[in-house]
């Protein structure tokens, strides 16, 4: 079965980068010391990850939608050897450019506001989802081994558009949702929440930052979004986003929490925990890239994606092992041998489940991807080997 990648609102991504040294001061006259072009859009993001993780371009399908006119012939051209290109919806309006702005201390994104997505154009994307399950070789035509949602809507698109395509797509039992938007969040939770019963399994997780948890949660942080935030900051997020959502358990088993520079968190939503608490939450290490081998420019747009696609693409080949199953869904060997030369020190720091340190372990490669990724210019592109590095140096989890 194949990885669906939802990443509805695509861009062309142009980068104008600042000469050595220099940076972005407001009011003054810029030259680039470079132009380059790559693929914008935090589903696109993704399916580019999953490339480098090493899974097939014919075990992708990015449902999208691709502006018309050269911008979006280009994006295409960049996707093609990535991806499936059976649920690409191309679109009346442009395709909008995202342009960011790389100095060597900071980068600025600035991004278009995208064409409205016109009823007949949503239509076709609910027609091609509807072939392609109809020829799905799997018996109880299932599509979706591993479904991800990513980031905000174009215009045009219905608030409950990402639970009718959950509904639509995540149909099997064993199907892996990650999710990474916050928009459209209580309808697609009532889907997923409707979906579940008290045996299925622990295969949901909904990644954000620290940031959008607090909000989500009315919780007050004490510092700037780039300061991080504490420990109580933290539990009291988790408990208010529960209290804000009700269907977010049983929607939910795991939350993927990443902030920045500063030690990301793994939570799981259960209520099996001698704290009393109806989640257990577990301190993931990150990497110190200003520590790295030398000083460079780092490229951090599109690093969030990149955990997600890291952390789907190791999550899904960790559960085909452990079912025998028959997909095809392979990763890199480097990155197979670095979680094998891990695995028992991570079941040894979690001890609640083997689910769960399977899953703190594809979290943790994922991290270790977007940091990756920063030291490459293109969004979400990323040397496994520079992965498989820092993973080896990040510490196993630790329960708080």
């Amino acid at each position: 079965m194949k990885v669906v990648v939802v990443g509805l609102n695509g861009a062309l991504q142009k980068r104008f980068v600042l000469p050595e040294g220099s940076n972005l001061i407001p009011g003054n006259v810029h030259r680039a010391a470079s132009i380059q072009e790559g693929v914008g859009g935090k589903g696109q993001d993704v399916a580019v990850a999953l490339s480098c993780c090493g899974v097939a371009p014919n075990e992708v399908c990015l449902a999208q939608f691709v502006g018309g006119g050269p911008g979006g012939d280009q994006v295409l051209k960049l996707l093609e050897d990535k991806t499936d290109p059976a649920l690409t919806v191309r679109t009346a309006s442009a395709m909008r450019t995202c342009t960011t702005i790389v100095g060597s201390a900071c980068s600025t994104e600035l991004v278009e506001p995208s064409g409205i997505i016109e009823p007949a154009e949503m239509d076709q994307m609910t027609k091609q989802i509807d072939t392609l399950l109809s020829t799905s070789s799997t018996s109880d035509k299932s599509l979706c081994g591993a479904l991800c949602i990513m980031g905000s809507m174009p215009p045009g698109c219905a608030p409950e558009t990402y639970s009718n395509l959950y509904k639509k797509l995540a149909t099997d039992e064993n199907c892996i949702t990650l999710i990474d938007s916050v928009i459209g969040l209580e309808p697609l939770l009532t889907a997923m929440a409707a979906s579940k019963s008290s045996q299925s399994a622990e295969n949901s997780c909904l990644k954000l930052n620290a940031a959008e948890l607090a909000k989500l949660a009315n919780v007050k942080t004490s510092g700037e979004e780039a300061d991080g935030v504490t420990v109580k900051e933290l539990k009291a997020s988790v408990k208010g986003f529960l209290e804000t959502f009700e269907h977010a358990t049983p929607a939910l088993n795991y939350l993927a929490i990443t902030d920045g520079k500063h030690p990301g968190h793994l939570v799981h939503l259960t209520t099996d925990n001698a704290n009393g608490e109806p989640f257990q939450i577990y301190k993931m290490d990150v990497a110190n890239l200003m520590n790295d081998e030398e000083p460079r420019t780092l490229f951090p747009i599109g690093a969030g994606d990149t955990v997600a696609g890291g952390t789907l693409a190791m999550w899904r080949s960790l559960q085909h092992f452990t079912n025998s199953d028959t997909s095809p869904l392979m990763l890199d060997k480097n990155a197979a041998q670095a979680i094998q030369d891990r695995r028992q020190e991570y079941e040894t720091s979690i001890k609640s489940s083997s689910t769960t340190s399977r899953v703190a372990l594809s979290f943790a490669f994922g991290l270790a991807c977007g940091s990756a990724s920063c030291l490459q210019e293109e969004n979400s592109v990323f040397a496994m080997k520079d992965a498989v590095r820092l993973f080896h140096d990040m510490k196993a989890p630790v329960p708080i």
